[in-house]
């Protein structure tokens, strides 16, 4: 009888073992899929912030509206306060000068950033740098001089720049007045074509070169992260 007891005793104490290694298997297996779900959820909300971000041009242009830098005049430093000018519609950002105004107009033809000065003030129509796009769709080179040609139609009197003699590392082509007095300068950034046009009476041009000089230097194309003037 007493034998009978203990061999009782001994099986319901391995039976109760096999069921507690049992419980504490499941339990752990309950858990760990719980907190890998929990991993991934979190990693798929992340991912969705993050592209929420990209989709959000007001999240993905972080410059400050304004700043201060310095330019060369007559070989003297001048502070001078810049403004933002937002031209993600095309793909970049510059900074113009507080005196300075910009105008922009679209049309199927092209965007334009029209850029006058506007000293005390007074606005100046033939103290200008233009930024023009062409349409993403054109792939043919632009006629800027000729017949049907954009500086022809402004009735420039322009001339094509030799080779040796461009300005503008970026530039495909440029031309200049016979007065001197205006430059044109045809560039393509990522497959669209783009033309800058810079115009001032020559004895402006110790104030305005430099203001000129900085509005290129700080053109930076938000898609590649690159400035326009490379040594900026």
């Amino acid at each position: 009888m007493k034998k009978l007891l203990v061999l009782l005793l001994v099986s319901l104490m391995i039976v109760g073992g096999a069921m507690g290694c049992s419980t504490d298997t499941t339990n752990g297996d309950n858990q760990n899929p719980q907190e890998e779900e929990q991993d991934i959820n979190n990693g798929d909300e992340n991912g969705k912030e993050e592209n929420d971000e990209e989709k959000d041009p007001e999240a993905t242009l972080n410059f400050p509206e304004f700043k201060e830098e310095t330019i060369l005049i007559e070989g003297m430093e001048e502070n001078i306060k810049l403004q933002l000018l937002d031209g993600r519609a095309n793909g970049f950002i510059t900074y113009i000068p507080e005196d300075y105004l910009v105008e922009t107009a679209n049309s199927g033809e092209g965007d334009a950033y029209n850029i006058f000065s506007n000293f005390a003030g007074t606005k100046r129509e033939d103290v200008y740098i233009k930024f023009f796009f062409y349409p993403e769709t054109q792939q043919e080179k632009p006629t800027l001089i000729g017949e049907k040609g954009m500086l022809t139609a402004s009735q420039l009197d322009m001339e094509k720049v030799t080779n040796g003699d461009q300005y503008h590392p970026w530039s495909i082509e440029e031309y200049i007045s016979k007065d001197g007095e205006t430059y044109a300068a045809l560039g393509n950034h990522e497959g669209q074509y783009f033309l800058v046009t810079i115009s001032y009476p020559i004895e402006f041009g110790d104030g305005v070169v430099p203001r000129n000089r900085k509005i290129l230097e700080e053109f930076y194309w938000l898609d590649t992260e690159t400035y326009l003037v490379e040594a900026k």
